[in-house]
């Protein structure tokens, strides 16, 4: 294994060390438990942040129950 593709194994999500080298998910696998590799790491959890639906701002939808009671009697 080169000082590179270590680097990118232990800081790298799975995807993209899959897309880089041309190898299967198995093989990263190996290697990130033969490295020590958390399973989140700073590649995943920016890929995952990246993927994940945005939050809608707080003030768009109301959750009080006093919110939710309007509704319902304005429905009824």
């Amino acid at each position: 294994m080169t000082a590179e593709l270590a680097r990118a194994v232990r800081r790298e999500s799975s995807a993209a060390v899959m897309h880089a080298w041309g190898v299967s998910l198995a093989t990263v696998t190996h290697w990130r438990k033969a490295l020590g590799v958390e399973q989140y790491n700073e590649g995943t959890r920016r890929l995952w942040s990246l993927w994940k639906a945005p939050k809608l701002p707080d003030e768009c939808v109301p959750f009080s129950k006093a919110a939710l009671r309007e509704k319902r009697l304005a429905k009824g």
